[in-house]
């Protein structure tokens, strides 16, 4: 649960500076649209569950920071795709680096 979208999207900003990526960079490395990037960091629209985890690995931040749930910025699990056998589908896990 998001506890403040406009926390959520300072800290989205201030994560994704940290990393010295522009909005066009990081919404490349997450196959969005600049325009969907630009709607997360202006709280106008928030990611979903799976979105989350990539911006959580791209930007090394923990979810709960992004989230406002914690005030500790780095990540102290990373995520590991799972490939679906049958469907070929990718999802993450969460695991202690």
């Amino acid at each position: 649960m998001m506890k403040d979208i406009y926390l959520f999207s300072h800290r989205l900003k201030r994560a994704r500076k940290l990393m010295k990526l522009t909005q066009a960079e990081l919404a490349k490395k997450l196959y969005v649209s600049k325009s969907t990037e630009q709607r997360w960091e202006e709280a106008i629209r928030v990611p979903n569950k799976e979105m989350l985890e990539r911006i959580s690995m791209i930007l090394d931040v923990d979810i709960d920071y992004l989230l406002g749930l914690q005030n500790r910025r780095r990540v102290k699990f990373t995520y590991q795709p799972v490939v679906n056998a049958d469907t070929k589908e990718v999802s993450y896990m969460k695991v202690l680096k």
